[in-house]
């Protein structure tokens, strides 16, 4: 080739190979990352449902409060507020 030494063509490769070697592991280690970057994280979207091919419904945690999110292309999102989550449900054990 002309003009191209071989150990520019390593340089590249080897380049190329940590790239790909550095996008490997952040994909494995993504939850730890996340959790490291944004420690106190007040808005999680605890689930999402599509309606139809271009409408979604979200339910969000801000803080303590959930919003339900409902989302379409072409339109504004709407939002409704729905207090508090509940508290999860005590199960007592008890001997049969």
């Amino acid at each position: 080739m002309a003009g191209v030494e071989a150990s520019q063509i390593v340089i590249v490769v080897a380049f190329l190979a940590l790239l790909v070697g550095v996008q490997v592991w952040v994909r494995r280690n993504r939850e730890g990352l996340g959790a490291r970057l944004r420690p106190g994280r007040e808005v999680e979207i605890l689930e999402t449902v599509a309606l139809a091919p271009h409408e979604r419904l979200t339910l969000v945690r801000i803080g303590a409060e959930r919003v339900l999110v409902l989302s379409a292309r072409g339109a504004g999102a709407q939002m409704l507020p729905l207090g508090p989550a509940p508290a999860a449900p005590r199960i007592e054990g008890g001997a049969a």
